[in-house]
């Protein structure tokens, strides 16, 4: 490995960083400006005299006047430029500090949130998908041209199809975990229905269809219940979902929808797994956007004392119920929460 250097280990930028380059030779500039035009006494220059009174004459004259102003407008002006390129130095270098340490924090943040592996160089995060198989002359591809409806074309070697709405939903959470450099992969529920991935944190994405998310479940009886007696707007059974030992639902509200979104923590490793699922796709993206956006304040929740005066640790599990407008995943907000040792 290599020696980080002095001014690396002081503030933490690399040696060949330009504008760090750039900010000491401000620095040097003013410096040494400064030095060499502060305010001195300026010694008159050297006149031949031929005594103490003609001395005195000589220094009182406009020429040994006008030269000494003139020297120290000159060295009052290149004063003045080394005062302006040192401040200059120092405040860019104080905001970079700054910003440094902000961004310490808030990787410190992230990573207490959502758990040591997802800044590892070769950990990160995987979001995991439900895996419905469709045979290939089922597909639909409505928009495909013409001459591929007329010739009656199926497309090959399509193994799984994912939502678009969830698709769309992990691009947010990624772009968050970009912020931070940390990677994030997608694997469809299949891969992991017997092992965890090692050394990534999971996210499950979808509710009662990804098994993934039942296998979460599982990991903290009781925080959050999956069930299949709910009737779509078509008549059909579907998947719904109820959170803590009460197992409370959600209300119907004309026009709102419902999500879940859980943070587990497993006991033995302290290993944090992430569930955002809801009753319909676009509830499925709601929690997805929550995750996204608003990570900071579900940290906030763990950092603030409840009713009984208790602080939840951060190996503490969570689970939250969600609304949406219909139509409007990212117009989402928290209905309840419940913390579970």
């Amino acid at each position: 490995m290599q020696k980080k250097g002095f001014l690396e280990r002081l503030i933490g930028l690399p040696r060949t960083n330009p504008r760090l380059l750039a900010q000491l030779i401000f620095v040097f500039i003013g410096v040494i400006g400064l030095a060499v035009f502060w305010p001195r006494v300026i010694t008159p220059p050297t006149i031949p005299y031929r005594d103490e009174h003609e001395k005195l004459l000589i220094q009182q004259t406009v020429a040994y006047e006008l030269a000494k102003t003139t020297i120290e407008a000159q060295r009052t002006l290149w004063r003045g430029f080394a005062v302006t390129v040192l401040m200059v130095g120092l405040v860019d270098l104080l905001t970079t500090g700054l910003g440094k340490l902000v961004a310490k924090r808030e990787r410190r943040d992230f990573e207490q949130f959502f758990g040591r592996e997802v800044t590892q160089p070769k950990g990160g995060s995987v979001a995991v998908f439900n895996s419905p198989t469709v045979a290939e002359q089922h597909l639909d591809f409505g928009n495909a041209p013409a001459a591929a409806k007329n010739a009656k074309a199926v497309a090959e070697g399509i193994q799984h199809v994912v939502p678009y709405e969830d698709l769309r939903a992990t691009l947010e959470i990624s772009r968050q975990f970009e912020h931070f450099e940390s990677r994030m992969d997608i694997a469809v529920d299949e891969k992991f229905k017997d092992i965890w991935p090692e050394g990534q944190t999971v996210i499950a994405v979808g509710l009662g269809f990804n098994a993934v998310t039942a296998r979460i479940a599982l990991l903290k009886p009781g925080l959050f219940h999956v069930y299949y007696n709910e009737t779509t707007k078509a008549g059909s059974p579907t998947d719904g979902f109820s959170i803590g030992p009460a197992q409370e639902k959600y209300q119907s509200i004309p026009n709102y929808d419902h999500a879940l979104f859980a943070r587990v923590v497993e006991e033995a490793t302290e290993r944090v797994f992430f569930v955002c699922a809801g009753r319909t796709a676009e509830g499925t993206e709601a929690a997805c956007h929550y995750l996204a956006h608003h990570w900071k304040d579900m940290l906030r929740l763990y950092r603030t004392r409840d009713t009984s005066g208790n602080k939840h640790t951060i190996t503490e599990s969570l689970v939250m119920m969600l609304r949406h407008v219909e139509g409007k995943p990212d117009h989402v907000e928290e209905c309840r929460h419940i913390f579970m040792p």
